[in-house]
């Protein structure tokens, strides 16, 4: 079990507990797939550095979530300037920081200096601390977990380019392990199907015009995924993301009554891709034929 210099004992104060002004679920952690990396993104607040400053930091960012946001702190966990853990919602209750993916993610927050792309890298410190909170989160999903900055599940700088930049060489990682240097995309020997929307394979039956759907890939970080659209007589097209926002990237056109086909490299950090129908509706069939793991 990791040290928590920062129990929420330390810190909360009357009315403006986290239990108080929350109505997220506890964490359930058969949903739990993903570690979401944070920064603050602003200097709203100084950033702490001794103890009495962590503790009034974190009252006034309570504070100022409950009073303009009408709830509490979303992150489960902070990390100081110095490296200190601090438990925000812990893992007692659901993240709010992460939408849309809340339901199945942790989230994390690292202070640093500066603003948007200019905001500093994660310490070493912070990277060890960093990697507790993921070695204790992935203990109680009793799986890996997928590590990903915010921008990963909405559109948004955070976490700022240099912490984004540690979290692709994989320096957030539940052990001191190194990335595995044959982390490559490797061909699969017999490519796998992943989804199909037919109703006569079982699927839940076309994709309306406009319409997004969530596929599991699996526990992989990407993928060449090959996509075929079985059309009904109408035109449109597809495309494919590898987070909730949309690419306005088309991957695939089909019309009339043609089954068209191609495909593509695309990263699914979440281990899963998101897949829009345009224009007209049709039935979608997702292989995958190489993978990273």
């Amino acid at each position: 079990m990791f040290h928590i210099e920062y129990p929420r004992s330390r810190w909360e104060e009357p009315g403006y507990t986290i239990a108080e002004n929350t109505s997220s679920p506890p964490i359930r952690w058969a949903d739990i797939t993903t570690v979401v990396i944070h920064y603050p993104g602003h200097n709203t607040f100084a950033h702490p550095v001794s103890p009495s400053e962590m503790i009034t930091h974190t009252r006034q960012s309570q504070r100022y979530y409950t009073d303009i946001k009408g709830y509490s702190l979303g992150y489960q966990w902070l990390v100081s300037l110095g490296g200190d853990i601090i438990q925000s919602r812990g893992f007692d209750y659901a993240n709010a920081a992460n939408a849309p993916a809340n339901s199945y993610s942790v989230s994390i927050q690292i202070h640093c200096e500066g603003v948007g792309d200019d905001a500093d890298e994660a310490s070493p410190a912070q990277v060890a601390s960093v990697n507790q909170i993921i070695a204790e989160a992935t203990r109680r999903a009793g799986r890996p977990l997928t590590v990903v900055g915010h921008r990963d599940a909405k559109p948004t700088s955070c976490p700022g380019a240099k912490i984004y930049r540690q979290i692709q060489a994989g320096v957030f990682r539940p052990d001191d392990t190194p990335p595995s240097e044959d982390a490559q995309m490797k061909p699969l020997e017999v490519p796998r199907r992943a989804y199909d929307s037919r109703i006569g394979k079982g699927g839940p039956g076309p994709f309306a015009a406009g319409e997004t759907r969530r596929i599991e890939l699996g526990p992989i970080t990407a993928a060449f995924v090959h996509l075929t659209a079985v059309g009904d007589g109408t035109t449109g097209y597809l495309t494919i993301s590898g987070s909730p926002s949309p690419s306005p990237a088309s991957i695939l056109n089909f019309d009339a009554d043609r089954i068209t086909s191609d495909g593509a490299p695309i990263g699914c950090p979440t281990g899963a891709i998101w897949v829009t129908a345009h224009e007209a509706s049709v039935d979608v069939i997702v292989d995958v034929f190489a993978e990273t793991r």
